[in-house]
């Protein structure tokens, strides 16, 4: 039986529903005739071995952590190795679920494992003694190399560059984080944290600028105003 679908030409994969973007990969779609019959590759059957993979994983990551626990305690380090072994499999982990075993775009998955590994950061930082550089540096800079990973996909995605103004939206929210621990005095460098705002807010008004009417258009419909 011949049927309108959509595919994604990166993943190689067709869909039967109406969809304009790709549930896999954030990528448009395109719209052509085929075979109801394949419709789907036997993603299950891909998927059992990753789900083996990463039962082995967690096993493994507890026997270590385990062990790296016990040493540490039998050496009576200053510093807990183990503990940030622990974060470092921990986010491993995490990233292996994000990428894998999750169907949102590469957008969400690239926000989902840059929040992670943020908040990885801070542990690290808790664990050596809690000197403030995850806060006033690592986190300024994750977003200002974010805004550079955004400029690069709208320039690559030219197609479909517009899709990126929500998460610039987000990015401005995020940098204000900073900003506010500043203000708090949680955070000590402002110019760090002014800085990753200023620019995330230029990228966005100059995505407007450039864009123009089709960037309104695109931010009208998202929000629907």
């Amino acid at each position: 039986m011949v049927c309108i679908m959509s595919k994604c030409i990166k993943c190689r994969v067709e869909f039967q529903d109406p969809a304009e973007i790709c549930p896999f990969c954030g990528n448009a779609l395109s719209e052509h005739t085929g075979d109801e019959t394949f419709l789907y590759p036997k993603l299950k059957e891909q998927n059992r071995g990753m789900h083996l993979a990463m039962r082995i994983y967690l096993f493994a990551a507890v026997v270590g952590f385990v062990f790296l626990l016990c040493l540490n305690h039998h050496l009576r380090a200053r510093i807990r190795w183990d503990l940030l072994a622990g974060i470092g499999m921990l986010y491993a982990w995490m990233t292996w679920k994000v990428s894998f075993f999750r169907h949102e775009g590469y957008l969400k998955k690239a926000l989902i494992q840059t929040f992670s590994g943020i908040l990885a950061v801070i542990a690290v930082d808790g664990v050596l003694g809690f000197h403030g550089w995850s806060l006033n540096y690592v986190m300024p800079g994750v977003f200002v190399l974010m805004d550079i990973a955004m400029i690069v996909l709208m320039i690559v995605n030219s197609r479909n560059w517009q899709s990126y103004l929500p998460v610039q939206i987000i990015m401005i929210l995020c940098s204000l984080i900073p900003v506010l621990l500043y203000h708090m005095k949680v955070d000590h460098a402002w110019y760090p944290a002014v800085g990753a705002l200023g620019i995330t807010v230029l990228v966005f008004l100059g995505t407007l600028a450039i864009g123009g009417r089709r960037a309104v258009e695109e931010l009208r419909r998202r929000f629907h105003v």
